[in-house]
């Protein structure tokens, strides 16, 4: 029996419009918190009631525009001798609370963790895929991708949140020089890079904005404008997003990330001898970048360069080997090489990694319904529509199967499907085409 005294842990939180979320978060940590503080910032759902249901104490504060006056007021009703801090879509696994209680038996640290923010975009950096770890957090979700952020310290010691957006109390520790900051390995798991909440919050209409008046605080901080640059890379401003990644390495060009991501937008952009020699520089800086070498790649691919492309995401793979956007991106360097046997064995590599990844299984169909092998191509493309039923391409490529099948009906109704989903997107020229292609064959097929 374990009779050691652990030093009490206020649950410190801030929120809006959480009630999905909420209950989950307080409840992972109830067991080791002493107490719970909730600062709410206008909630119109059940967050209040549920949270002040699980025993929380909660405060509300009009939102100013500021992430860190809020924690700070959570920080300062706190009573315990250490604070936790967590969002409402976090959570930590029953197992690891014992070893969150003993990290507390030393006031001269903080604690760093990692959060492992779960999505199935696996585009994402360092998207890693579950390992059935965490089953009971990891659910149905392919992977996930990390980052570290302190949020267990000692109370009463001064450390407070700074900054207006992407707010730390990093900053104050060192500030203080009082405490070490310590690395855990427990993890917190966190849901906010899903697609149900993303369908519901759009977080870059309030980050973009305050990004916009961190700069005016801090008008020479690489940060600020790093942070910004990325808020208009996931809002698809990609001008505006090049415009502050560079302004960032004016300010710190030792920074990698910051490459890696101007890389990546110029690419986009259509840029590719500028995203080249971003990327390169990125992959000097930090020769175990993979994602600069995965975005190198990309960039050659986008430029037919398709033996330079396969060599870089080769590299990406062998510093990262669960890198499955960088196997998907090898099979079709190595698909457009007319080298399809490898591209099939790099695709299945990547399901073996990342089961629900659609553009494996469509890249499947596209090759196996090259090779004439339609049975395999329908069973690929049918599997990828399973996860992904808006995906219109999908349905037009297996209409294509379906006819050389000779199963007419079905070939119908898959270009009926894509009709349907195409006539939503918008009408580039090659989408108008496309669809004046399949409405043909359609008329084609009911004749």
């Amino acid at each position: 029996m374990n009779t050691k005294s652990y030093p009490s842990i206020s649950l410190c939180m801030i929120a809006k419009d959480e009630e999905a979320w909420i209950g989950q978060c307080i409840k992972s940590v109830a067991p080791i918190v002493s107490e719970i503080i909730l600062v709410d910032t206008g909630s119109s759902d059940k967050t209040l009631s549920i949270a002040e249901h699980l025993g929380a104490r909660v405060l509300t504060h009009p939102w100013d525009d500021d992430f860190s006056t809020p924690r700070n007021l959570s920080i300062e009703a706190a009573s315990s001798a250490w604070i936790l801090v967590l969002d409402a879509d976090e959570a930590i696994a029953e197992g690891d609370l014992a070893g969150l209680r003993e990290l507390t038996l030393d006031r001269t640290r903080c604690y760093e963790f990692t959060q492992r923010h779960y999505s199935d975009d696996v585009r994402i950096s360092a998207f890693t895929p579950v390992s059935g770890q965490y089953p009971e957090w990891e659910r149905h979700y392919g992977g996930y991708f990390e980052s570290k952020l302190c949020r267990l310290f000692p109370n009463h010691e001064g450390i407070n949140y700074q900054g207006r957006v992407h707010e730390l109390v990093e900053h104050r520790i060192r500030e203080l020089r009082k405490h070490q900051i310590i690395y855990s390995p427990i993890p917190i798991h966190h849901y906010g890079h899903t697609a149900e909440v993303k369908s519901k919050k759009n977080k870059g209409t309030l980050y973009t904005p305050l990004g916009t008046q961190k700069l005016s605080d801090e008008p020479q901080s690489w940060k600020a404008w790093f942070e910004l640059g990325v808020e208009h890379n996931n809002g698809g401003r990609l001008e505006e997003s090049a415009a502050a990644l560079t302004r960032a390495i004016e300010l710190n060009p030792h920074y990698v990330d910051s490459w890696t991501n101007l890389g990546y937008v110029q690419c986009e952009l259509g840029r590719y001898p500028e995203a080249i020699k971003s990327l390169q520089t990125a992959v000097q800086i930090e020769p175990t970048s993979h994602e600069g070498y995965c975005n190198l790649g990309v960039t050659h691919l986008r430029l037919s360069q398709f033996e330079l492309a396969e060599k870089c995401f080769r590299i990406a793979i062998k510093i990262f080997p669960k890198y499955v956007n960088a196997y998907c991106n090898l099979g079709k360097a190595l698909a457009m090489q007319k080298r399809r046997a490898e591209a099939a064995q790099i695709y299945l590599r990547a399901l073996d990694l990342f089961p629900q990844s659609l553009t494996a299984r469509f890249d499947l169909g596209v090759l196996y319904f090259q090779q004439g092998l339609f049975a395999d191509a329908q069973g690929y493309i049918e599997s990828a529509l399973k996860d992904h039923p808006r995906e219109s391409q999908a349905y037009y490529l297996l209409a294509q199967v379906l006819r050389q099948l000779n199963k007419r009906e079905d070939a119908a109704k898959a270009l009926t499907a894509f009709i349907d989903l195409a006539q939503l997107q918008p009408q580039r020229p090659e989408v108008i085409k496309q669809l004046e292609q399949a409405q043909r064959e359609l008329q084609t097929l009911r004749a």
